[in-house]
């Protein structure tokens, strides 16, 4: 699947009982269930909303009847991906459409393309700035990648946007996955890479935790 000098970085956030959750939601949460001495194998449960950590949007997320995470084709989870570098950008709000062409520069989008935004905000991971810094696009960004038939966008900031969650309604009416809470994207940007973000097959969902992953071919 990839030649032997392609280099794989991993995306994804560790999972842990302080990872950092949507202010309201329910923290993550592990209960050992079983341990070796007592019943001879380990195991454990645990408690989390589906959004929780890297993770993808699927369009029931904000539609009623909209396309649950089981019933969308594997296939739609990977593919082709270009970096863009928006950490300029951190910390002051929206990205506006003109910032975003200057970002995208001569780079090209295509059709199919899966788009991952850089900010740089991982780095707040356990601050409370991390739900408030990020750099979130807006309605004329989403605009544009629908008409270039994108078929993802994803960012390392917790989301993609903010209330009302405009952009969000945009792309997931369009059937175009969103990826949120990504990580290590600093030695990606301006590239293009191979994506993929497998989600749980998780029947009736709204969203999963994915572990995200590029190859840099």
């Amino acid at each position: 699947m990839w030649g032997e000098r392609s280099k794989i970085y991993d995306l994804t956030l560790t999972l842990t009982s302080d990872t950092p959750v949507f202010p309201g939601q329910p923290p993550l949460s592990f209960v050992p269930w079983s341990n070796l001495e007592v019943h001879g194998n380990a195991t454990n449960a645990f408690f989390m909303v589906e959004h929780t950590g890297t993770h993808l949007d699927v369009p029931a997320h904000f539609f009623g009847g909209g396309e649950t995470v089981e019933k969308i084709p594997v296939e739609r989870f990977g593919g082709e991906a270009l970096v863009l570098d928006v950490s300029l950008y951190l910390g002051k709000g929206e990205l506006g459409f003109s910032d975003f062409k200057k970002v995208l520069g001569e780079k090209n989008i295509k059709e199919g393309d899966i788009v991952l935004f850089y900010s740089g905000i991982d780095k707040l991971l356990k601050k409370p700035e991390y739900f408030t810094q990020g750099v979130y696009l807006t309605e004329n960004i989403a605009r544009f990648l629908i008409d270039k038939k994108v078929k993802g966008v994803g960012t390392d900031s917790p989301s993609i946007d903010s209330q009302p969650f405009l952009v969000h309604r945009l792309l997931l009416a369009q059937e175009i996955i969103i990826y949120e809470s990504l990580t290590n994207l600093k030695k990606l940007r301006g590239k293009r890479v191979t994506f993929f973000g497998f989600p749980l097959k998780l029947q009736g969902c709204t969203g999963s935790p994915i572990r995200a992953i590029a190859i840099d071919d």
